[in-house]
């Protein structure tokens, strides 16, 4: 379970970036391997702006719904994205970066998720939680891709 401890808020007009509730982290574990350690792979934090438990499937974070950066809000903002998380071509953890948006179901506030999607081997997946971020409301066009209710 991650929690938002002191939130860096970002309010110069223009960005798309506010609480941050987990940073990136070389050498961070991955919260899902479906091979040697098939554990729940939902995780909880709490929303900056309300307290409220957001749920989030690190699966489906980084399954079908998830977008890369360059198409998870409007095209333009690829680079923004990739620059705030630290993403160069691959992931911190060797793998591929997918990202997602989730919202509060108390409040609407919307949370950028980076997980980074590592294969090892044909078959065995591995996911680090890699960032949550808020994004402000004055944020481009968002595509919506999983749902953050309990």
């Amino acid at each position: 379970m991650y929690r938002a401890g002191i939130a860096l808020y970002i309010t110069l007009e223009g960005k798309m970036f506010g609480h941050i509730v987990l940073k990136p982290e070389i050498g961070r574990s991955p919260v899902y391997d479906n091979v040697y350690n098939k554990q729940d792979s939902t995780q909880v934090f709490t929303c900056a702006h309300c307290g409220e438990r957001i749920s989030l499937n690190v699966v489906e974070c980084a399954g079908r719904k998830s977008r890369d950066p360059e198409t998870v809000v409007e095209p333009d903002h690829g680079a923004e994205i990739r620059q705030h998380f630290g993403i160069l071509e691959k992931s911190l953890a060797n793998g591929w970066p997918r990202l997602s948006t989730v919202a509060c179901a108390k409040c609407d506030c919307q949370y950028l998720v980076y997980v980074a999607a590592f294969e090892p081997r044909n078959g065995w997946q591995q996911l680090v939680l890699q960032g949550i971020t808020e994004l402000l409301p004055s944020s481009p066009s968002l595509q919506p891709t999983a749902s953050g209710r309990d």
